[in-house]
Parts: structure tokens; sequence; C-alpha cells
């Protein structure tokens, strides 16, 4: 991206942000936690497949013969065979896997809940920033309009000859100087207002 020298400065109407519960109440949606789900429900699957190992395994085979030789088998032309066959290891380890495996589950969970802390509070911050940085834009504000006042008080007074070329340059120098400041706190607060909403999943990292 090429840089370009700004032509405007965007001022901020010092909206408040919705209720911090609406914010928060988003966290299960951020990549993060929804990772942290998601390997949680994989570790828990995994318990019950091995769990499996306990059942037996069962197999079974039907089978029909045709013959004409029926005096052998009372007169029948056709013999049918039913088999079911039951399979049961025993595998002593399964029981330690088990275990282990459960163990992998609970810190799958502690990272979930840890993820959706962690969202929480970065939400929880960028909310109560911007809440300061309202604050910080209207005291910039205040102290723009005082200097711009302070400005056009020293020109009249040297117009009138009660004031120096001095006092003026230096009116005008604070007045410009607390215009930047107005700047800064309206681009500081521009800045958190997107903080908040990437942290809450309402924007997308990488799109414009």
């Amino acid at each position: 991206v090429t840089a370009e020298p700004a032509t405007r400065f965007p001022e901020d109407d010092l909206h408040e942000e919705e209720a911090l519960e609406r914010w928060t109440g988003r966290a299960s949606t951020m990549p993060s936690v929804r990772s942290a789900t998601a390997t949680r429900v994989a570790e828990e699957e995994t318990v019950g497949a091995m769990k499996a190992a306990f059942l037996p395994t069962v197999s079974a085979t039907a089978e029909e013969k045709f013959t004409n030789a029926t005096a052998f088998i009372g007169g029948h032309t056709s013999v049918y065979l039913l088999q079911l066959t039951a399979n049961w290891r025993l595998d002593a380890t399964v029981v330690a896997r088990v275990r282990a495996q459960n163990a992998a589950v609970a810190v799958a969970r502690a990272r979930e809940d840890r993820a959706r802390q962690a969202a929480e509070d970065a939400v929880f911050r960028d909310w109560q920033q911007i809440r300061a940085d309202i604050q910080s834009a209207r005291s910039a504000r205040s102290q723009l309009t005082s200097a711009q006042l302070a400005a056009s008080l020293a020109a009249d007074r040297y117009a009138n000859g009660v004031a120096t070329e001095l006092d003026v340059l230096q009116a005008r120098k604070d007045a410009f100087a607390a215009d930047v400041a107005r700047i800064q706190a309206d681009a500081d607060l521009a800045y958190a207002r997107l903080a908040l909403r990437l942290d809450a999943g309402r924007v997308k990292k990488g799109s414009p």
C-alpha cells in the first residue's frame, strides 16, 4: 500500500457503544474459541472410540446349499446355515489409554474455558478503552475550542496594539497543537472501535 498524504481527518461523533453484555455474548463465535471447542469435541469422541474397544465384535454369516441327494437330508433340496460369532478382545492397556484420553479431554476443556475467557477479557478491555477515549476526545475538543479562542483574542489584541506578534504566533502554535491532539484523540478512538469489532468477531481480520 502506497502512503498518501492525508487531506481530511474525519471527526468521531462520540457515540457510546452498545451494552457490554451484547459484545461479550458473542465470545463463542470467535475463531479461537471455536477452534478450542472443536478440539475438545474431538478429544471426547476419541474417548468414546477407545471405550468401544471393550465391546465384542459380532459377525454373522448366512449360507444356503442345494443338493440332489435328498435322501440324506430328509427329502429337502436345500439346506440353510446361519452362523453368529462374537469375538471379545481383552487388552489390559485399554484402561490406561482411556484414563490418559480422559486427562486430555480435561486439558481440552480447560483450554476452551481459557480461550473463551481471553476473548471476553479482550472485548471488555476494548469496550472500556472506548469509553476512556471518548472522554479524551471530548477533552481534546474543549482544549481546541479554548486554544482557538485564545488565538483569536491574541490576534485582536495585536491589532489593537496591546500584544506582540510573538504572542500571536504562540497562540496560533497552541491552537495548532490542540488541533493535532484532537485528531490524535479521534484516531485513538477509531482504532479502539475497530479493535472491539475485531475481538468480538464482527469484522474479519484482513478485510478493508
